[in-house]
């Protein structure tokens, strides 16, 4: 008899979809620059693929004032996809603990900046690989 444990992660973050062509150092600059933010390379997050291990870099912010935690991650290499239901989208913007932070007001100003070509927001519960999206602090 085999018994599967699952352990599930309680998601409470407002997660977008970006489209551009620019390097990562280059879209955080963006980003900081229309949001406010202070964005800075954390790592790699580590996705393990059939045989192989995948990294994907991801840059942090936590706004001391808000308590909001924002992470850029890069979604897609040519090695692969971190989240692959999303996997039309280059970068990953995710905001945790996001009591003050308006959604739509944060699409907007994501619209605006020229590089970014497509912008959306999607509901991180339904997506099946979520997990791929909880970054060590």
């Amino acid at each position: 008899m085999k018994y599967r444990l699952d352990e599930e992660y309680a998601f409470s973050c407002l997660l977008f979809g970006l489209v551009t062509t620019e390097p990562p150092h280059t879209v955080c600059w963006h980003l900081n620059k229309a949001l406010k933010l202070r964005l800075g390379y954390s790592g790699e997050q580590q996705v393990k693929r059939k045989d192989r291990s995948l990294g994907f870099d991801y840059f942090r912010y936590r706004d001391r004032l808000t308590q909001a935690g924002w992470i850029l991650t890069v979604n897609r290499d040519e090695d692969g996809v971190l989240v692959p239901e999303l996997k039309k989208f280059d970068y990953l913007l995710l905001v945790e603990d996001h009591d003050h932070v308006n959604e739509k007001e944060v699409l907007i100003e994501l619209r605006r900046i020229a590089p970014i070509l497509g912008c959306y927001t999607f509901p991180i519960e339904t997506l099946k690989s979520r997990g791929n999206l909880i970054f060590d602090e």
